[in-house]
C-alpha cells in the first residue's frame, strides 16, 4: 500500500515560499520614489540656455547639449549622469555668460569711442 502523507499540498507550497516574505525588501519601492523626487530636482538651467543661446548664440552650444543631455538623463532615471551634465551644463553656461558679456562691453566700448 502506498504511504500517504498527512501534510496538504498547499502547506507545501507555503513552506516552499515562506523565506521569500521574511527577505524581500519593502522599502525598495519607497527608495525609488525618493529616487524619482531627487532626480526631479536637479536642475536643467534650460531657462539660461536658451537666453544664452539668443544672446551669445556660438558661446551656448555647448551648455545646450548638456541641458539635452541632462533631461534625457532625468526621464531614463539616471541620478548620477543627470548630476554630472547638470553640472558641466552650469559650467558651460556660466563660461558663455562671462564671455559673452565680456565680447559684447568691449563691442560697445568700440563702438562708443570708435564713432
Amino acid at each position: 500500500m502506498q504511504n500517504i502523507s498527512n501534510e496538504s499540498p498547499v502547506s507545501n507550497v507555503s513552506n516552499v515560499f515562506s523565506g521569500y516574505s521574511e527577505n524581500f525588501d519593502t522599502s525598495n519601492s519607497h527608495n525609488l520614489k525618493l529616487n524619482a523626487e531627487e532626480i526631479e530636482k536637479i536642475p536643467d538651467y534650460l531657462v539660461w540656455t536658451i537666453l544664452n543661446l539668443i544672446f551669445f548664440t556660438v558661446l551656448s552650444i555647448p551648455g545646450l547639449i548638456f541641458c539635452i543631455k541632462t533631461r534625457d538623463a532625468k526621464n531614463s532615471r539616471q541620478y548620477s549622469s543627470a548630476l554630472e551634465m547638470s553640472k558641466k551644463c552650469l559650467i558651460s553656461n556660466v563660461i558663455a555668460t562671462i564671455i559673452g558679456i565680456i565680447i559684447l562691453s568691449i563691442a560697445v566700448l568700440a563702438a562708443i569711442f570708435y564713432y
